[in-house]
């Protein structure tokens, strides 16, 4: 769910608790769940594994990397300046026609790293 809509139920429901819960519908399971007192410690992420389900995290040639890891890069280097992809992505979120944001890092003869974006469309604007 993006935040700027957690932000907002938050703000009209403040006895409203949220779990985020992340799984696959033919396994009838999520596979991580983000209980509601974690979510403002670590905006965006996808919870815990529950205790049934083993999770891996691993890098783009398929190897085991350690825990905590969310991105392979958090900064994208521009000519000298610093990009924080999380700081642009709860940015584009904030805008009623992008539902989710994802930014990163393209190479660039010039400037080193060129920023890109994923986005998608809450489902209303997609018709």
């Amino acid at each position: 769910m993006p935040l700027s809509t957690v932000a907002g139920l938050r703000r009209a429901m403040p006895q409203l608790r949220l779990y985020d819960a992340y799984g696959l519908s033919e396994t009838h399971s999520p596979a991580t769940i983000l209980l509601d007192a974690e979510s403002e410690r670590k905006p965006g992420s996808i919870g815990r594994p529950v205790p049934c389900c083993d999770v891996r995290i691993v890098d783009p040639d398929g190897s085991d990397l350690p825990t905590g890891l969310d991105r392979i890069k958090d900064v994208v280097i521009r000519g000298g300046y610093k990009v924080y992809s999380v700081e642009l992505e709860y940015l584009l979120v904030s805008y009623p026609r992008i539902e989710q944001a994802a930014v990163f890092g393209v190479p660039d003869k010039i400037a080193y790293e060129a920023v890109a974006c994923y986005i998608t469309r809450p489902q209303q604007a997609k018709q």
